[in-house]
């Protein structure tokens, strides 16, 4: 969260890194909240494991925004990690 000039605060976001990684699409569900639809997709990314990163980060990926759920250490050795994450759609 950053200040503005006027006092206001506004979120935004700063890149940690860009990485290499696989993706696999999980499962999508779609639910009605207030006569509104929201869809959401559920993706694992891999990556090499890089500490620091929590669900508190975002994932960027092919032009979409993807919140992260879930932080795995695969391996147990500290050599990729798998982020599990969703994809929010309302329409």
């Amino acid at each position: 969260t950053t200040q503005d000039a006027y006092g206001a605060y506004t979120e935004t976001w700063s890149d940690i890194a860009t990485v290499w990684g696989r993706n696999v699409v999980r499962w999508g569900k779609e639910a009605d909240y207030s006569h509104q639809t929201e869809g959401v997709q559920r993706y694992e990314f891999e990556i090499r494991y890089r500490s620091g990163i929590t669900p508190k980060d975002r994932v960027q990926w092919d032009g979409k925004t993807f919140d992260i759920i879930a932080v795995r250490n695969l391996d147990g050795r500290k050599q990729y990690l798998q982020l599990i994450c969703e994809e929010r759609i309302r329409s």
